[in-house]
Parts: structure tokens; sequence; C-alpha cells
């Protein structure tokens, strides 16, 4: 049995049922310790470092690990929680400059601050930031940012995508989600969004390679802030973590 795993993790599950799939389905692992290295939210894929048995202990050493990100990034709304599991909390549909756009990308490269989304398990006085946001309270806490240095930041291409194409996009993504995420309330509000309407976005597909603790989702946000156009992590696939790269992964 292999003590350090790539595995895939398929977009919509945690990388707890990940692991809790892949014992089911190698049942060698069963009675095995088994814990991931850099956690992905439900809705990002990719590389997944699982570590088993006795390389449990070795965690630390496997969390530091740069990463390797392809994002795509859609202009126009933003949520509560940076991606579209979330609540909408902004809607424009302000054309977007891609050529400042870019510009504004290359900001951040290199060492910068990001928060941390309010929907994340970072911990304040003994609680995730998700306490504070469900129960409606995140106001009353300063959100913790962390310093992350981001190696490589290329924006590789545009397209416009309509807004039936969005919501098609999100009622995917968010029906592939078990577990109370507020699914439910999630895509009604969506479709009250987006049903019907005419409405035209601009996606941008990224590639970033940074170090661990970079946020997918806050840099889709904050990239959107910096140009006045709300923006969110339409989808996050992550295709590297030090050495362990995604075409390697055991799909399963």
């Amino acid at each position: 049995m292999d003590k350090v795993l790539n595995l895939y993790k398929k977009r919509g599950e945690t990388p707890l049922e990940c692991i809790y799939r892949f014992k089911m389905v190698n049942p060698e692992y069963t009675d095995k310790a088994m814990t991931y290295a850099g956690r992905l939210d439900p809705l990002a894929e990719g590389v997944l470092v699982v570590l088993s048995g006795e390389a449990v202990h070795t965690k630390e050493d496997f969390l530091a690990l740069p990463k390797e990100y392809e994002v795509d990034v859609l202009f126009g709304v933003s949520t509560d929680t940076y991606d579209v599991l979330g609540m909408a909390t902004e809607l424009s549909v302000a054309p977007v400059e891609t050529s400042l756009a870019e510009e504004v990308l290359k900001n951040f490269s290199g060492q910068h601050t990001l928060s941390y989304p309010p929907y994340s398990s970072k911990t304040v006085n003994g609680k995730p930031l998700f306490s504070y946001a469900r129960a409606g309270n995140i106001d009353s806490i300063n959100i913790p940012t962390r310093e992350v240095d981001i190696y490589s930041l290329e924006c590789e291409s545009w397209k416009e995508i309509s807004s039936n194409e969005v919501l098609a996009g999100v009622r995917s993504a968010i029906n592939s989600v078990q577990g109370d995420f507020r699914q439910e309330a999630s895509l009604a509000q969506w479709q009250k969004l987006l049903d019907g309407k005419d409405f035209k976005f601009m996606l941008a597909h990224i590639h970033v390679s940074c170090s661990s603790g970079a946020y997918m989702r806050s840099l889709a946000h904050e990239w959107g802030r910096a140009i006045g156009i709300p923006a969110l992590a339409y989808r996050i696939f992550r295709t590297k973590v030090g050495d362990f790269d995604v075409s390697h992964s055991k799909v399963f």
C-alpha cells in the first residue's frame, strides 16, 4: 500500500468524502489512518495529496508544498463564498475592459496579502469563519489575511458567456455537492437572478503558480474589486502540488 497518494478529488465532494470513496474502492485501506495535506473546496477539483498510515505524521512537510491551478473567473457577479456555491451579493452588467483587467492582474504577482473567504475553515477565537458567516455576524470580527507568494500568474484566454450558460453551469456545480451548503437557497437565488435574462458576462481563464495558503476564491474576488466589477471563481482545477501532478492522479 502507498503511504503517500496522489488522488483526484472530484468536483462536488469534500476531501474527507474523497478519502471515504477511495477506501470503499480500495478496502485494504479501510482500517488505515488517512489524512489529506492541503484541502480543496467542495467545488474545486484536481490533485489531493493523501497520507496513509505512519505518513500521517509527516503532514506538515506536505502542507508547505507550492501549488498550481487553472481557474475560470466570472465577472459580473459576486457571492458571499466567492464561488458559485454562495448567495449572490452583487450583479453588474458593466463591460469588462480585458486589457485593463490583465494589467491589474499583474499587480497580484509576487508577495501579496489575501483575505480568507468568509466561508472558510480558518478559525478566529476558536471558531471557523463560516460559523460567523452563517450566523450573520461576520462583520463583528476582523477577517484574517495571509501573506502568499504568487510565483506566476497568466491570463490565458477570455470568452463571453450568456446568462443561460452561467445558470446551467451554476446548477450543475451546486447539484454536485452533498451535505448542507445552502444549496437549495443558493440555487433559487441564482435562478431568480438569471433565469430568462439576456445578460452577457466575461469569463477569464487564468493559470496560477503559488505558495501554500493562497485561496483562488479570494484571488478571483479581489481581482474583481480591483477593477470595480464583481467577480468570483467559476471553476477551480488544481493541477499540481509540489511534484504531484494531476496527470498522475489516481482516478476512481
